[in-house]
């Protein structure tokens, strides 16, 4: 992908605001804030986008970010299923109109949050989608996708 290098600002990840996309070890991550099973306690995280994996910063490190100004937009590659249980990694609709990352057993928005708007039977999902960047008036920073996420191959 060709993106001008200006697009990207080295930031610590633990600093990345929620929501905003980071790269670290060659790696993309979505910075979230989940809630653990356990007492209702909240953790941010960054979510490896190509398996949806949970990443805790034990040790904060240097990672490149977003520029200010820009943001991430998901957008559908491949074909549109469902309903059905969407398979772990895909882009999921919600019921309040916004889009969701499965994470197998709960669902976090694009915007770095859970959310319940999912219906876990019969969701509305894309296996093959990807990240392009967009600017302040929402055109696009590149014309490819800075990440793609395609289906596991089993």
């Amino acid at each position: 992908m060709a993106v001008r290098a200006n697009a990207f600002v080295l930031q610590r990840d633990i600093d990345v605001p929620r929501g905003s996309i980071y790269c670290t070890e060659k790696q993309w991550f979505l910075r979230a804030l989940i809630h653990e099973d356990h007492g209702g306690d909240s953790l941010e995280v960054g979510i490896r986008l190509n398996n949806a994996e949970l990443y805790v910063v034990h040790r904060p490190t240097n990672a490149i970010s977003l520029a200010p100004g820009l943001a991430l937009q998901a957008r559908v590659i491949g074909e549109v299923s469902g309903p059905g249980v969407p398979p772990k990694t895909s882009l999921v609709w919600t019921a309040d109109g916004g889009h969701a990352i499965s994470m197998g057993n709960y669902f976090v928005n694009i915007d770095g949050n859970e959310t319940k708007e999912v219906s876990k039977a019969a969701a509305y999902f894309a296996t093959h989608w990807g990240v392009w960047l967009i600017d302040a008036d929402g055109k696009e920073v590149g014309t490819d996708p800075l990440v793609v996420i395609k289906p596991a191959v089993d």
